[in-house]
């Protein structure tokens, strides 16, 4: 996983200034696989987050644009338009550097690293995961979703079925 120091001030200072729905962080997660992609939002949902699916990336463009995630989980292979392009997207269009962009993706890090990152990605997480390592990369941008999350139930690490 890579992640920036700009993608960490980026979203501390969104975590300051949004408007949170019930006052949980947004979380929207793109995958083409609809049951990863369902599993993933349900899980974080159970953690405590405010959580939506999209399984197009042209979707998931219009959701970030209207719902204002803080943070999106975006699968590089979309059926419709790849996630670098969706990424390159939302980081030039209204969004800009509000949401926190991390690339869930089973590709070989090495051969996306530096697309991902020129893209605006802020971070890689290899597929499959669990969720506590997402959670996990998302308490590392900002302090107040650690803090949110402490003594949440934990869900099992293997509800989210691999590729």
């Amino acid at each position: 996983m890579f992640s920036s120091l700009a993608g960490k001030r980026r979203f501390e200072a969104w975590c300051t200034r949004a408007l949170f729905v019930g006052g949980r962080h947004r979380v929207l997660v793109v995958d083409d696989n609809a049951d990863v992609a369902d599993s993933l939002r349900d899980v974080l949902k159970v953690k405590g987050l405010d959580t939506q699916s999209a399984y197009l990336g042209e979707h998931a463009m219009l959701i970030a644009q209207t719902w204002h995630p803080h943070l999106i989980l975006l699968d590089i292979c979309l059926v419709d338009i790849s996630g670098i392009e969706v990424a390159k997207r939302i980081r030039c269009g209204p969004c800009g550097d509000e949401p926190l962009l991390f690339a869930h993706t089973a590709l070989d890090a090495g051969l996306i690293r530096e697309e991902a990152r020129a893209a605006g990605f802020d971070a890689l997480i290899g597929q499959p995961c669990t969720p506590a390592q997402i959670v996990e990369a998302l308490a590392l941008y900002c302090p107040s979703v650690r803090s949110a999350l402490a003594g949440k139930a934990d869900v099992a690490d293997d509800c989210v079925a691999p590729r």
